[in-house]
């Protein structure tokens, strides 16, 4: 898990460019779980991709909820980039 973290940590860093071009698509499964598509890239075509998952009780989840928005179940949108 600690790996995970960390490289969720770099992936989000890399995002928040503050362009206006999504960093990624995020999507609420029916029982709440929110799923993170994330992609970044960087000079010279380096890229990561990451797939994050936060259950409704998970510590972050209201985080990640605010930063989207109102969702709700099988709901997708576009995730603007982490600009704090």
């Amino acid at each position: 898990m600690r790996t995970l973290c960390i490289g969720l940590t770099l992936l989000l860093a890399a995002c928040s460019s503050c362009s206006r071009e999504p960093i990624g698509v995020a999507t609420m499964t029916s029982d709440g779980t929110l799923i993170l598509h994330l992609r970044a890239e960087g000079a010279g075509g380096s890229h990561g991709d990451a797939l994050v998952q936060f259950a409704p009780d998970h510590p972050k989840f209201k985080y990640h909820l605010k930063h989207l928005g109102e969702m709700k179940p099988g709901d997708s949108k576009p995730i603007p980039p982490y600009c704090d």
